[in-house]
């Protein structure tokens, strides 16, 4: 990722864009489930604008809190590397959340 260089902000900018990118092609497959699959027993109550709405609203929460949330991880990552040990056996505190 040196390409993005060596923000915080720019890694959680790229890992953010990667889960959205993984979410992309279940997309589909959410749709079936609640368009086809519920309303053929009779337990949709939703149209395809508010099912989409939903998923905007996803997003923007998944932005507004996760993407800060994720620059805090990584800082702290950042900030606490240098305490790991540099021996085969040696692990970080932070690897074993």
């Amino acid at each position: 990722m040196s390409w993005l260089g060596p923000s915080v902000w720019a890694s959680a900018a790229f890992l953010f864009t990667v889960g959205v990118v993984l979410t992309l092609p279940g997309l589909p497959l959410e749709w079936y489930h609640q368009f086809r699959l519920e309303q053929r027993f009779g337990f949709n109550t939703t149209t395809q604008r508010l099912w989409w709405l939903d998923r905007l609203k996803g997003l923007l929460l998944g932005l507004a809190l996760g993407y800060p949330l994720l620059v805090l991880v990584l800082k702290l990552v950042e900030w606490t590397g240098g305490w790991c040990g540099s021996g085969p056996g040696e692990r970080c505190w932070h690897f074993n959340f």
